[in-house]
C-alpha cells in the first residue's frame, strides 16, 4: 500500500509516492532537501526536527526522550502511515556559517582572465570564494553548513552510508549546494581543498575503498579536469592533492599556507575537526598522520552541542559573581559550540567541579544529578553531562596522542617546537591556554600557538591564484610521510595518557 507525503520547504512543496511505513528521513534524502541529521539517521542524535500533519506512526518511547520538551517529530523515527504532510524548518536547510576572507594582497599574482573560486568543502562547512583572476580582487564569499550532513556528521558516517546505499545520493548533494552557492555564475577556474572523502563526492567517484584496511582511494586528485554534465558548473576544476586516504588535499593547502613546506625550526600544525589532521615539519621532513577526533568539537554528540552558529555558547571564564558567557550573536544560549566546550571543561577543573579522570564530583557547587546522570550547569538551559565529558575526553585523548606521536618520529620533545598553528574554524575560537590545560595538545605549547582560520581555504585560494602555490601543493602531497597510527606501537600508550586531564 502506498501513500502521498507532501513535503513542504522554503521552496514549495512536493508530492512523493511512498510506501506505507516509510520513514520520512529517507524520502527527504531522496528529494536532495536537508535536514540535520549528524548521527546519519540512526535515531541517536536527535536533530532531524519536522512538523508533521496526517497519518504518521505514533511517537516511540525513544522519540520523546530525544525530543524532551520540543515540538514536532524525527524524521529518522517517525513513518508515514498514510497520506501526510511534512514540514521543514527553512533555518535548517540553509544555515550560514562564518568564514575568513582572503584578499589578492596575501598572494603572488599569475594573472588570468575571468572569474575564479576558491571552495572548502569541509565535513562540517563548505565556503566558496569568489575572486576575479585579473586583479585577484575577491568579490564574493558564500558559507554553508555541509548538507551531507544528513548522511552523518563525520567522515566515517559517509563512506558507511557509500558502502550500504552507494555514493550517488552524497555526490548530487555537494554538488547541487556548491552549484547553489555559486548563483549562477560559471566559474573559469575553480581550485578545491577537501579530505579525501569529501573531493572523492565531488568528483563523482566512490568513497567506499576508505572504509577497511588498506583504505585504498580512488584518487590521490592534484590534476586538473573539466567537468562533465551534471557536475560542478565550472570551466576547470582543480582537486588539491592528498597524502592519504586520511590526509586529504585540504591538509595539502593548509601546510602550504602555513609555510611548513618550508625549511625552518620544527613547527607544527593541526587541523582540527570530525577527522584531526596533523602535521609536523623538522629538519627537512614533513610527517603526518590523521587521528579520528569524533565531531564533539563540532557540537554533535553533545546533550547540547551546536556549531559555531548564532546562541552557541563560545567562550566562557570564571567571574567574581560565577560563569561569565559570550554567546555568538549576543542572544540568549541555546547551545555550546568546541571552543566553549573546552572552556567549559577548564573550569570544572578550576572549581574542581571535575577530577584528573573527567569525572563529576556531586559535591561541587554545579554539580548535579539527571535522569541516573552527573551534569554541570552551565547556564538555566545549558547542561554538560558525564558523557559529554567523556566524548571531550577521547577527541581531545586522540588529537594529543597523534601530536605526540609524530614528535616521537620526529626524534623531538615537545619543547623543541618552536610553533603549534592551528587552523580551522574551530580553532578558529579556542582559548590556547585552556586547550593545553585541558590537554588537547601538551600544555608546553599553549604560549606558541598561531591561529590561522580556515587554512584549508586559504591554500584553496593560494593554488587559485598563483601558479607556484599549486606546484607547492603537489610538493607536499609527492614527499610527506604518512604515520599510520592505527598500526604505531606507542600511539595507543600516548593516547590513554592523554585521557587524563
Amino acid at each position: 500500500m502506498s501513500c502521498t507525503v507532501t513535503i513542504k520547504t522554503a521552496q514549495g512543496e512536493i508530492a512523493v509516492r511512498a510506501e506505507k511505513g516509510s520513514k520520512l528521513l529517507p524520502l527527504l534524502i531522496q528529494q536532495g532537501i536537508y535536514a540535520d541529521a549528524p548521527c546519519g539517521g540512526n535515531g541517536t542524535c536527535g536533530r532531524c526536527l519536522v512538523r508533521v500533519s496526517g497519518e504518521v506512526s505514533p511517537m516511540t518511547e525513544r522519540e520523546r526522550h530525544l525530543l524532551g520538551s520540543r515540538e514536532g517529530r524525527l524524521a529518522c523515527i517517525c513513518e508515514a502511515m498514510g497520506d501526510c504532510t511534512v514540514e521543514v524548518d527553512p533555518k535548517a536547510e540553509k544555515m550560514a556559517v562564518q568564514v575568513d576572507s582572503y584578499t589578492c594582497k596575501e598572494f603572488e599574482l599569475t594573472p588570468r582572465k575571468g572569474v575564479g573560486a576558491a571552495i572548502d568543502i569541509g565535513t562540517t562547512t563548505v565556503a566558496v570564494y569568489i575572486y576575479d583572476l585579473s586583479s585577484g580582487e575577491l568579490t564574493d564569499v558564500f558559507s554553508e553548513v555541509n548538507r551531507q550532513r544528513i548522511f552523518g556528521a563525520d567522515v566515517v558516517s559517509r563512506i558507511e552510508y557509500s558502502v550500504k546505499n552507494g555514493h550517488t545520493a552524497l555526490s548530487n548533494t555537494v554538488i547541487s549546494q556548491i552549484n547553489s552557492m555559486l548563483g549562477g555564475r560559471r566559474p573559469d577556474r575553480v581550485t578545491v581543498a577537501g579530505n579525501t572523502v569529501m573531493e572523492h563526492l565531488l568528483a563523482g567517484l566512490d568513497p567506499s575503498g576508505m572504509a577497511r584496511v588498506p583504505f585504498t582511494t580512488r584518487s590521490l586528485f592534484g590534476g586538473s579536469f573539466t567537468p562533465s554534465e551534471g557536475l560542478l558548473e565550472a570551466g576547470e576544476v582543480y582537486l588539491l592533492p592528498a597524502v592519504s586516504a586520511f590526509v586529504g588535499g585540504d591538509m595539502t593547502g593548509a601546510v602550504v599556507a602555513a609555510g611548513l613546506d618550508e625549511d625552518g625550526p620544527a613547527r607544527m600544525l593541526i587541523d582540527i575537526g570530525t577527522n584531526g589532521e596533523i602535521a609536523l615539519r623538522s629538519e627537512g621532513r614533513l610527517l603526518c598522520c590523521a587521528t579520528a577526533a569524533g565531531p564533539a568539537f563540532e557540537g554533535c554528540g553533545i546533550s547540547c552541542g551546536m556549531g559555531g552558529l548564532p546562541g552557541a555558547v563560545r567562550s566562557i571564564r570564571l567571574g567574581k559573581n560565577g560563569l561569565e558567557l559570550s554567546v555568538i550573536g549576543n542572544t540568549r544560549p541555546v547551545g555550546i559550540c568546541g571552543s566553549g566546550l573546552i572552556d567549559a571543561l577548564a573550569v570544572m577543573l578550576e572549581l574542581g567541579a571535575m577530577d584528573e579522570t573527567g569525572r563529576l564530583d556531586e559535591d561541587c557547587e554545579g554539580v548535579f544529578e539527571e535522569n541516573g546522570e552527573l551534569c554541570f550547569r552551565i547556564s538555566e538551559d545549558i547542561t554538560l553531562t558525564q558523557g559529554d565529558i567523556r566524548a571531550v575526553q577521547t577527541a581531545k585523548a586522540a588529537i594529543c596522542g597523534g601530536m605526540l606521536t609524530l614528535i616521537k618520529r620526529a626524534g623531538l620533545e615537545p619543547c623543541d617546537i618552536s610553533t603549534l598553528y592551528i587552523a580551522g574554524g574551530f580553532g578558529s575560537g579556542i582559548d590556547p591556554e585552556n586547550a593545553g590545560k585541558i590537554g588537547l595538545y601538551p600544555s608546553e605549547l599553549s604560549k606558541k600557538t598561531v591561529v590561522l582560520g580556515n587554512a584549508a581555504g586559504r591554500g584553496a585560494a593560494a593554488a587559485l591564484l598563483n601558479d607556484g602555490a599549486r606546484e607547492r601543493c603537489e610538493a607536499v602531497a609527492a614527499t610527506a610521510e604518512y604515520i599510520e597510527l592505527s598500526s604505531d606501537p606507542d600511539f595507543g600508550d600516548y593516547f590513554i595518557d592523554a585521557m587524563l586531564f
